[in-house]
């Protein structure tokens, strides 16, 4: 049987003992290496064939010390290489970058022994450029999504009310609220572009283009889904 190699970047030492035990229990055969100093990191990373990165974000205060940095000079060396943040920022934001830089999945340290270890099982099996969502995300996205439903709730009654070039353009908000390339890409005349925010904004109780972009970001399923059904019950 494989020895998983596992490498635990954390600058809180008295963690250390309970991080190593909850990751053998994750794995019959498996080998820790851990460090509180990215350097050290690195070095280890370059002397051993690493399979599992698990990673606080905040491991300094200089430049490049960080675990977003950490993980993004490592999987440019090894791409397969599978990352874990373990963290005390429960936040859906902080979540949402450390997906952007590269971990497969995301921990707050108050998490259970059991979302811990089933985390690190998953994102192990996993392939490499899929992500895991532990109980700790899950947590954090109910929230967020509570939270923009509260926001938008007005917004998503007048979702019914956009024409279909209406919804086109809210979708595309997300990508740019740039009125010249929007209608590049509906290949129309900017100034229809104008005449449907305003509808769209107007509609859907948005103030301006930047929460319209906010708006098509955190509910692009929801539109798709009023898409896919006027289609099929034209």
């Amino acid at each position: 049987m494989k020895k998983i190699n596992v490498l635990i970047v954390d600058d809180h030492n008295v963690l250390k003992p309970g991080i190593i035990h909850m990751v053998e229990q994750a794995f019959e055969q498996v080998e820790c290496n851990f460090t509180d100093r990215v350097r050290n990191a690195r070095a280890i990373f370059h002397q051993n064939e690493v399979d599992v990165l698990i990673s606080d974000l905040e491991l300094g205060m200089g430049e490049n010390t960080d675990g977003f940095c950490l993980i993004r000079n490592l999987k440019k060396i090894k791409p397969q290489l599978k990352c874990i943040a373990f963290t005390n920022y429960h936040s859906y934001r902080i979540m949402k970058q450390a997906v952007n830089a590269g971990f497969n999945s995301f921990l707050d340290k108050s998490c259970s022994e059991e979302d811990f270890i089933n985390t690190l099982h998953e994102v192990y099996h996993n392939p490499p450029e899929e992500i895991f969502y532990s109980q700790s995300m899950k947590e954090l996205l109910k929230r967020r999504n509570t939270f923009y439903r509260n926001v938008f709730a007005a917004s998503l009654y007048g979702l019914s009310d956009l024409s279909r070039r209406e919804k086109e353009l809210t979708l595309l908000s997300a990508k740019t609220t740039d009125k010249y390339k929007l209608a590049k890409l509906m290949r129309i005349h900017h100034t229809t572009v104008d005449t449907h925010i305003r509808n769209a904004l107007s509609k859907l109780k948005l103030a301006n283009r930047k929460e319209l972009a906010l708006f098509a970001e955190e509910f692009a399923d929801e539109i798709k889904n009023i898409q896919t059904y006027e289609t099929e019950h034209d």
